[in-house]
């Protein structure tokens, strides 16, 4: 079987496709602990449904040491999606700065992938605001529920730093354009 991501909105493509690390577009090895072990190959994704950890640990041991292989893998968190969209403030709440929907509601998949990237990636916090956004990036980098959006073709960030010389933790907001960044 495979395993593929959807976006619903082909507008949207560019947010998914910036905030997923190239080697998890490559190829993943994505496990689960599951009764029987089986496995599924993906254009993106190899999901492995194991035992249990030990299993796990045993594949990549496998494939690094004895096979020589470069793999990356992870275990798929055992919170739902429900549990992680509760983790987010309302959509609505945030309607007032122009969001109007988190990266994690413009795609469909398996509910194992959607959950890893979840875990990994915080798709479930990463809300898309429209164009109005773009004069309120002061007021919306104010608001603590708000660490990080995309609005037009930019991705937002607001990261608190330590700077040791002032004793002080400083707010820095990064602005990049995805687009050019390739």
């Amino acid at each position: 079987m495979i395993l593929s991501l959807n976006v619903n909105d082909p507008n949207m493509m560019k947010y998914v496709e910036f905030i997923i690390p190239k080697r998890d577009l490559l190829a993943m090895f994505i496990f689960e602990v599951k009764q029987k072990p089986f496995l599924t190959k993906s254009l993106h994704f190899v999901f492995l449904h194991l035992k249990d950890t030990d299993d796990m640990e045993l594949f990549i041991k496998e494939c690094h040491e004895k096979q020589k292989l470069v793999v990356h893998g992870s275990a798929i968190p055992r919170m739902s999606l429900e549990e992680f969209r509760r983790e987010s403030p309302s959509i609505k709440d945030l309607s007032k700065y122009g969001m109007f929907q988190y990266v994690l509601d413009t795609i469909q998949g398996p509910d194992p992938i959607l959950r890893y990237l979840c875990q990994t990636i915080k798709l479930h916090t990463l809300p898309i605001a429209n164009d109005s956004a773009m004069t309120q990036i002061d007021t919306i980098t104010q608001d603590k529920r708000i660490r990080r959006f995309f609005v037009k073709n930019f991705f937002v960030c607001r990261n608190f730093v330590f700077v040791q010389s002032w004793n002080m933790f400083c707010c820095l907001v990064y602005i990049i354009d995805f687009i050019l960044y390739k």
